[in-house]
């Protein structure tokens, strides 16, 4: 049991570290899926040049298997430096790795240096973090039953890399009718026909576009399984192999008869990396919109807000513009809480009594949804209840920092970049519809049919 004094420093510490570790978080997995794309986008082409330029193979329609074995030995050639690609295809099941060798490729967390992280690496080993991408499920950690989306090794544990790693990715998997095998078939069609280079490379093209995207889609286990390895930091046991009361949350957590209460959810350092993924995939929400929202949409409105607003300074444009955008954030924030589903999740958890103010409650909604089983557990205790509570205040703050440090830079003149724009829409494009409770689709706002964004230098009409 811990005092009040240790209860309090444990509090303190968690808000006082939530976002600049989310936010290391998410550089780092931005960075592993543009390193890895930008070497599977390259390593394609050569394949495709290869094969098209190929007179000698005989390729016959039961050729699938050796066209992707071939692909994905291909993926491996012609690395970088300081990282590099290790894939593998057994059958129907692919794995693909990014490897990090150099320092210059790490993004830690502000209060980690370097040379605190290398205590998880083996000093015999060469990579600094491994980041593995599978169509099924891999090596585990511990056995809980059931399945895993993801999992982590600290490198501590037989001496390993230390490993993030991604379970289940559909477009992994070398199966009839998946995006894969769909794309290998559609080439070996295009070279037994004898078409063009550029006709061999389309599908495949596709396929990394829908691989891209399915990868995107996986931010908050990513984010989750990178937290995870940092535990030994924040949480300090006497367990090199399961730190941060893992190995006691394991412990307790398997109950064949009952698959949904397991005490191993709420264990210290699984409750903080659920509730840092479920937060960091809010706060990037709201950092997408205001980016995405600020394109020529959002200028036509301030335009009929202000009828004079071409003739205004470039910076008194950029602060108009702001204004409509971080109005309608707020509007499509009301209206996401309002939803049947949302006032449903409320009540169910019993958030009804807590009232925070429509960005308040939109960071309880939605951060209870995404870390749906810890929250819940968390909620039901009262004790645990002021702890989720106040963690969830902290998220309220950070999000109304990312709005009022965007208020202030479009204050100033600095206005959204081209690849910030497209990066940014990028993430309301790409949610299934489907689902209702992705924060993403819940704030979509009729803004985003703007195609550029916003040009303090242009001049805007009311069309």
């Amino acid at each position: 049991m811990k005092s009040y004094h240790e209860l309090m420093e444990a509090i303190l510490l968690e808000r006082e570290l939530d976002r600049p570790t989310r936010e290391a978080a998410r550089r780092s997995f931005e960075k592993f899926k543009k390193n890895l794309m930008v070497i599977l986008r390259k390593q394609v082409a050569a394949f495709v040049k290869d094969m098209a330029a190929n007179t000698v193979t005989n390729y016959t329609a039961d050729s699938d298997h050796t066209v992707a074995n071939n692909l994905v030995y291909a993926m491996t050639q012609n690395q970088p430096s300081t990282h590099f690609v290790i894939a593998s295809k057994n059958g129907e099941d692919l794995y693909i790795a990014m490897c990090i060798k150099d320092e210059s490729q790490m993004v830690l967390p502000s209060y980690i240096t370097m040379k605190q992280y290398r205590e998880l690496v083996d000093k015999g080993n060469i990579v600094l973090l491994q980041t593995t991408l599978r169509s099924s499920e891999g090596r585990r950690m511990w056995s809980t039953g059931g399945s895993s989306k993801g999992t982590y090794h600290s490198g501590k544990i037989g001496k390993n890399n230390p490993e993030v790693m991604i379970n289940y990715m559909r477009t992994l998997m070398f199966k009839k009718d998946m995006p894969f095998h769909d794309a290998i078939v559609k080439t070996l069609a295009a070279k037994m026909e004898k078409k063009s280079a550029q006709a061999l490379a389309r599908p495949l093209n596709r396929w990394l576009d829908q691989f891209e995207a399915e990868l995107s889609n996986t931010a908050d286990v990513y984010i989750h399984e990178f937290i995870h390895l940092f535990d030994d930091f924040r949480y300090k046991t006497k367990s090199t192999s399961h730190p941060g009361n893992i190995k006691r949350g394991i412990d307790a957590s398997y109950n064949k008869d009952d698959v949904q209460k397991k005490d191993y959810y709420t264990s210290d350092a699984e409750w903080n990396a659920y509730f840092q993924s479920g937060a960091e995939i809010v706060e990037n929400a709201v950092r997408s919109f205001l980016v995405a929202a600020t394109n020529e949409q959002a200028a036509t409105m301030a335009l009929r807000k202000n009828p004079q607003f071409n003739t205004l300074s470039n910076t008194a444009k950029s602060g108009e513009v702001a204004e409509v955008v971080i109005a309608e954030l707020y509007r499509k924030m009301s209206d996401a809480i309002a939803e049947p589903w949302a006032k449903e999740h409320i009540k169910k958890f019993g958030l009804d009594q807590f009232n925070m103010g429509s960005v308040g409650n939109f960071c309880l909604v939605f951060v209870s949804w995404q870390a749906y089983s810890t929250a819940k557990f968390f909620l039901e205790d009262p004790q645990k209840r002021k702890r989720f509570m106040s963690r969830t205040v902290s998220l309220l703050q950070d999000v109304r920092n990312i709005i009022g440090e965007y208020n202030t830079q479009m204050s100033q003149g600095k206005v959204v970049t081209t690849q910030e724009f497209n990066r940014a829409m990028a993430n309301f494009k790409r949610p299934d519809p489907t689902k209702l409770q992705n924060v993403y689709n819940n704030i979509y706002s009729g803004l985003m049919i703007g195609k550029k964004p916003f040009d303090p230098l242009a001049k805007y009409a009311d069309t």
